[in-house]
């Protein structure tokens, strides 16, 4: 899924190339290759590119993910940081409703 991501970021399609790089995040995510740490590498990279597609709320879902895979792993600065990020995006985009 990372060559996959990398092709459509060179192809400038960068909504696709955040679907490759939030798949190859689920999969290492749990057991697989990389463990949590390698998704969460893969995922910042989908929230750069949805965020540059102008899918802001996608960017969001993924960080809000990330946050709550901190707070397992008991990393409360990173969940906090993960949460102030969503935050951010949801008021940038206008979406208030979506902090409820």
């Amino acid at each position: 899924w990372v060559k996959t991501a990398e092709m459509k970021e060179l192809l400038r399609d960068q909504f696709g190339a955040g679907r490759a790089y939030e798949s190859a995040g689920a999969i290492c995510d749990g057991s697989g290759p990389g463990g949590p740490a390698a998704a969460v590498v893969h995922w910042e990279q989908a929230v750069r590119c949805f965020r540059l597609a102008g899918k802001g709320d996608i960017a969001a879902k993924l960080i809000l993910k990330m946050a709550s895979l901190r707070e397992k792993q008991a990393d409360a600065e990173g969940a906090k940081a993960a949460y102030q990020d969503a935050i951010e995006i949801f008021e940038q985009d206008e979406k208030d409703y979506e902090l409820g």
